[in-house]
């Protein structure tokens, strides 16, 4: 047992990485991880004057699982587009304890996944975003989905931040937007930084699956659903609605396959916008699963029960893997 002890310790010490940052490695649990890795740069205004800042992913890749290339999964984080990051302390409400974005990305990289784990813009750095309203398929009209309580519910962010609540005036909206819409950019960009690196990050570039929680899982619908992003499967859970118009996303012929959740005390805005998106979606053409979470929040582990519309009943994280499985493995 002490000679395979250190000939794990030997394996880290001896790993290569494609960047120079840091890297840690729990070879028991199926995976290494660096982090801090630049994936490109967004423009941000933060005292007024706009400048550029670098967007950084953690990549962790699976040890247990062959030599790759391995199908590849970005993991996109929570926070009503106003806190969180890679690796934050996990959200708590209603005595739930919320998966983190390293729950998450432990869970896929184990099972082989290639896991990359990213920052966005946040609404407290003014993000500059290059979309325009009612341009590239999006809405005009952001108060047909942004309603006022779904405002108080991204001032509650703002509260835990410091920041003083939002209003319903069009520079509020306005603000939404470039958040909302920067995570978009970001997301995107991450993609088609990993296609464009797939042979030295050993990821097939043919099978990229996205994901993330609240206002990660609009990020995620938004750039598999409104873009043309070189993803395969999506797993949006508690999603916001999307920017996008839903009659071009119906139109649409070259969808990916998306597993959506909710939870049973979901977020009344978010609950309310459900049945419109699982509407769209079932008369998209593409693969389309509706699960539901019951017994909790809004925040909620990775390990809570999921009850699918096919009937069947698994854990959360067991029906994402299963979901990526049958779309990321040719």
């Amino acid at each position: 047992m002490r000679d395979m002890f250190i000939s794990a310790l030997s394996v880290v010490a001896l790993a290569t990485t494609l960047h120079a940052s840091p890297t840690n490695a729990d070879p028991l649990f199926g995976y290494q991880v660096e982090t801090d890795v630049v994936y490109g740069q967004g423009r941000i205004a933060s005292d007024g004057e706009e400048a550029l800042r670098d967007l950084r992913m953690d990549i962790y890749t699976p040890t247990d699982a062959g030599a790759g290339p391995w199908p590849a999964v970005v993991y996109v984080h929570g926070g009503a587009f106003h806190r969180g990051g890679r690796r934050n302390p996990p959200y708590k409400l209603g005595s739930a304890v919320h998966s983190s974005p390293e729950d998450w990305a432990r869970l896929l990289a184990a099972n082989g996944f290639k896991t990359f784990v990213i920052e966005y813009r946040l609404a407290p750095q003014n993000p500059v975003t290059t979309f325009v309203q009612g341009d590239d398929n999006t809405l005009t009209d952001l108060r047909s989905i942004i309603s006022e309580d779904m405002m108080a519910g991204f001032s509650r962010g703002r509260a835990d931040i410091g920041l003083d609540p939002l209003g319903y005036e069009d520079a509020d909206l306005d603000l939404i937007w470039n958040a909302y819409m920067s995570g978009v950019e970001d997301a995107e960009l991450a993609v088609q930084y990993i296609v464009q690196n797939a042979q030295d990050l050993n990821v097939d570039a043919d099978n990229i699956g996205m994901g993330g929680h609240s206002a990660g899982a609009g990020i995620s619908a938004s750039v598999g659903l409104g873009r043309d992003a070189s993803l395969k499967a999506i797993f949006p859970l508690s999603p916001p609605d999307t920017f996008f118009d839903k009659d071009f996303i119906v139109g649409r012929d070259d969808l990916p396959a998306v597993l959506m959740h909710f939870s049973q005390y979901d977020d009344e805005p978010v609950l309310r916008q459900a049945s419109a998106l699982s509407a769209m979606l079932r008369s998209a053409d593409t693969e389309f699963t509706l699960g539901w979470i019951p017994g909790f929040m809004h925040f909620y582990p990775h390990n809570a029960p999921s009850l699918a519309d096919d009937g069947t009943r698994l854990s959360l994280g067991d029906r994402v893997i299963a979901f990526l499985n049958a779309h990321l493995r040719n």
